[in-house]
């Protein structure tokens, strides 16, 4: 089957009395398939998590999803006609006339970290990503924008290296020492305290812990004692061996 366009035009003799018609069919269904297209994606954006919106050149914001709305607190009524740097902190001015210069140049920016401000004033931080968008012809008109809020994700970093800084503290305090072997890497982490404890100098402890325990160590991870997922690649073990077996 195909999709057609079709129209009719009658034909009139001499004396305007009409005498037949014409019909034209046009074959639109590369035109159908577009609009389909074009539909099914604006249908992907208005529903999207993220949040995505169409600026122009001039940073005039064109267009501005539900996820945007979430993200910012603005709504498409609010904002669209508005420039972006309603969105962006004083403090952060710079990187956008950047983010402008190379989409003048027609140039992407992919995903980096920032932080944009919501409409009730609190900041938030973004995976940004910075897309050129041209038209049919391939001219450049604007850019896409697509971002992602990632606050709960910066809390949580937060709050973990916070929790690591209380540990040290606290193990100071203490005068305790603490260590960790990554098996599968092969890498060990220790603290300055545990040197002190061993009456070691600064960064010998990775030796002092190969040659009192690689031996029974190695013998494990060669005999396939620890958990297939564990055990360390063949050159990983060559490497230990040569560094600290003897």
């Amino acid at each position: 089957e195909l999709a057609i366009d079709d129209s009719a035009a009658p034909i009139r003799d001499e004396d305007g009395t009409i005498s037949g018609v014409v019909l034209i069919f046009r074959d639109v269904s590369e035109k159908r398939r577009s609009e389909l297209a074009r539909a099914q994606l604006a249908a992907i954006v208005d529903h999207s998590e993220d949040a995505i919106y169409a600026k122009a050149l001039t940073g005039e914001i064109l267009s501005w999803n539900a996820g945007a709305e979430l993200l910012y607190g603005y709504s498409a009524d609010e904002v669209i006609g508005r420039s972006v740097s309603v969105l962006v902190p004083e403090e952060r001015q710079d990187e956008l006339a950047e983010i402008m210069q190379r989409l003048a140049a027609g140039e992407r920016t992919d995903h980096f970290e920032t932080v944009r401000r919501r409409k009730d004033g609190r900041d938030v931080h973004i995976s940004l990503q910075v897309s050129p968008l041209r038209n049919g012809d391939g001219e450049l008109i604007g850019a896409s924008s697509s971002a992602r809020d990632i606050t709960a994700a910066k809390q949580a970093e937060h709050a973990l290296r916070r929790g690591e800084e209380r540990l040290r503290l606290a193990l100071e305090a203490g005068q305790m020492g603490s260590w960790e072997w990554n098996i599968p890497t092969g890498t060990v982490f220790w603290s300055r305290n545990l040197e002190a404890i061993h009456g070691l100098g600064a960064r010998t402890f990775v030796l002092f812990f190969f040659n009192m325990g690689v031996a029974v160590g190695l013998g494990m991870l060669m005999m396939n004692v620890i958990e297939p997922g564990n055990r360390l690649d063949e050159a990983t073990q060559a490497r230990l061996v040569q560094e600290y077996g003897g």
